[in-house]
């Protein structure tokens, strides 16, 4: 009995040093090469949602970045490619502003956006 409480402490223990380390999670963490030279971004359940490659043009080095089968803008590193189609997933996963816009209207209706 004392060994599951102490493994539960533990786990939560765990869990908190987690969430303690989160600021130093960067989406590149998630991503898998294979084969070399090109990254896929994986989500939550393993399942890929975008990719970057790195390219070269002359002396030129950058990364080219998808969503899905969207390209987006080139980047200069892989750093700063896999938070640009991280940031374009986040963004297909919210609904969007609600009708009205964001800022309330102290009267009791919604106001558009300045």
């Amino acid at each position: 009995m004392t060994t599951v409480a102490h493994s539960r402490v533990g786990a939560v223990s765990d869990a908190l040093t987690m969430i303690d380390r989160m600021a130093d999670w960067h989406p590149m963490l998630a991503t898998e090469e294979n084969p070399p030279g090109v990254w896929t971004m994986l989500g939550p359940f393993d399942a890929p949602y975008g990719r970057v490659e790195i390219r070269r043009d002359g002396d030129r080095v950058f990364y080219r970045a998808w969503l899905r089968e969207t390209e987006l803008k080139p980047a200069g590193s892989l750093r700063a490619a896999t938070m640009l189609v991280h940031r374009a997933y986040i963004a297909t996963l919210s609904p969007g502003p609600p009708p009205g816009g964001i800022y309330p209207d102290l009267k009791g209706g919604l106001r558009s956006q300045p």
